[in-house]
């Protein structure tokens, strides 16, 4: 329910990059790994300054990991 809001939001404001991350991380949130990562590959090719920080977000995915929780 949440993600498809935040699809809808994007839709309505799809040059705001933080709310992306956000659904990416509702992706992941769900167990869709690998729409979270297409998600944010989006991301860095629409705002290469985020760039740094998708690659990282990216990186955790793969090992494993979710970014958006403390280790």
């Amino acid at each position: 329910e949440a993600v498809k809001m935040l699809e809808a939001r994007v839709k309505v404001a799809p040059n705001d990059p933080a709310l992306r991350i956000r659904l990416a991380a509702g992706y992941l949130s769900i167990g869709q790994r690998a729409k979270s990562i297409a998600t944010l590959q989006e991301i860095g090719k629409l705002f290469p300054d985020t760039q740094k920080e998708i690659d990282y977000y990216i990186k955790e995915i793969q090992a494993g990991r979710d970014p958006t929780k403390a280790q």
